[in-house]
């Protein structure tokens, strides 16, 4: 049975690959959210289901996007927790479960 996912998790998006053949590439969910389209919906809860995001139309515009920007981490919890405490589009609880993550020596 695999691992539980991380906590942290919750604020990534995951790709479908594993480019290192065992962590996923994660993609902070604000930092895509932040290459919409001034046009495409705003009514997107990021806290309520993030994951229905991808349905949007402008979901794999704007993935490509961060992706092109270097916006993605590996998936692991200590590098998750970096970018979650230097992302300009982190929230307060972000940046304070990576802190409680840097704290245990994540």
């Amino acid at each position: 049975m695999p691992p539980k996912p991380a906590e942290i998790w919750g604020a990534f998006h995951a790709s479908d690959d594993k480019p290192n053949g065992h962590h996923h590439r994660a993609t902070h969910w604000r930092c895509i959210n932040a290459e919409r389209p001034a046009t495409a919906p705003i009514d997107i809860d990021l806290d309520a289901d993030s994951p229905l995001m991808k349905n949007e139309e402008w979901f794999a515009t704007a993935l490509a996007s961060a992706l092109n920007e270097k916006k993605d981490v590996n998936g692991e919890k200590g590098a998750m927790a970096g970018h979650l405490r230097r992302c300009e589009f982190a929230t307060e609880e972000e940046r304070a479960l990576a802190a409680n993550l840097a704290g245990r020596g994540w």
